[in-house]
């Protein structure tokens, strides 16, 4: 993540065929995407990282993926770091309570600050980004919208955990759990 947003990585070879596939010059692309000539042949060069928004236009536009894959779950862990992150990060009781639940479900755990999201986590099978709050009220939709697309490119799911159980059971399509429900927690992972 850079400053004012989070980047994604262009695959600029396969940006450069999809454009010349389509017949379409740096001017005109950048005029679809609403973006300059210049940015348009800095990504071709891979000189420069596109905001996710930016992305997902080009990929519309030229009908091709053009981002290149992001693997934040491809992280080697140690006791050392994790009883470190865990000593940080104890001063927030319901990101704990967060964490202990995914931990015990059999899955890595890694909480984050300065994101979207705040936990990061993964199985054999699964792939987690979630925000963890106190209560729904509290979830901002504009985060949650980026939480979904950053999901959405990461092949991964989304999810909203918070401590006080709402009636709300979605938020901008992104899934809302309760931290106490072991079972409503393994039900939201288990569908595609």
């Amino acid at each position: 993540m850079k400053r004012g947003g989070v980047y994604v990585k262009i695959d600029g070879e396969a940006l450069r065929r999809a454009r010349s596939n389509k017949g379409l010059s740096l001017g005109e692309l950048a005029k679809m995407v609403g973006v300059t000539r210049k940015t348009i042949y800095e990504y071709e060069r891979c000189t420069m990282d596109a905001t996710v928004e930016v992305a997902a236009r080009l990929e519309e536009a030229l009908g091709v993926s053009i981002v290149k894959p992001l693997n934040i779950f491809d992280v080697e862990w140690s006791i050392k770091e994790e009883r470190a992150q865990y000593e940080v990060e104890n001063t927030n009781e319901t990101l704990n309570k967060a964490r202990r639940l995914l931990l015990r479900l059999g899955f890595r755990v890694a909480t984050l600050r300065r994101a979207p999201f705040n936990i990061v986590a993964s199985s054999s099978s699964v792939k987690v980004v979630a925000e963890v709050t106190r209560g729904v009220e509290e979830v901002r939709r504009r985060e949650v919208r980026l939480v979904k697309e950053i999901a959405d490119v990461i092949e991964s799911k989304a999810l909203i955990m918070v401590e006080e159980k709402s009636d709300v059971d979605r938020v901008e399509g992104v899934p809302v759990v309760s931290i106490e429900s072991v079972r409503e927690v393994k039900s939201v992972l288990r569908k595609s």
